[in-house]
């Protein structure tokens, strides 16, 4: 392919042409650049795959404890969709004391550092 001189001509004009976040679109009335963009899924295209690896990798890692272990963990911080609950409301949850769902915990973060395979894994998402 030769490249002329109009070419190169054409392809600085389109890429020095800029546009501003606020100037309205023509298309369809879909508002402006930055309310397509706020709206956009495609900002972050690597973010959900990460949020997915790093559930899955919680998950297995989850899988090492006991259910009624990995339950206190799920609903203390909040996991799987599931809200933030005190100590208090998971021990009235599960019939037990706040002292005692706060050692379960304690016992359970302790076993999963120790566990090198997935703590040092699940280490790899903080950066």
């Amino acid at each position: 392919m030769d490249v002329t001189e109009d070419y190169v001509e054409q392809i600085k004009k389109v890429g020095s042409r800029t546009a501003s976040l606020d100037a309205p679109m023509q298309l369809e009335d879909a508002g402006n650049l930055l309310d397509v963009l706020k709206n956009s899924e495609a900002l972050n295209p690597d973010g959900d795959s990460m949020y997915d690896s790093l559930k899955q990798d919680i998950r297995h890692a989850l899988k090492t404890l006991t259910n009624r272990v990995s339950e206190i963990l799920v609903l203390f911080y909040g996991l799987n969709n599931e809200p933030t609950l005190t100590l208090n409301d998971i021990g009235e949850r599960l019939e037990l004391t706040r002292e005692r769902v706060r050692q379960i915990k304690e016992c359970a973060i302790l076993k999963l550092q120790k566990n090198i395979r997935h703590s040092s894994h699940l280490k790899s998402y903080l950066g």
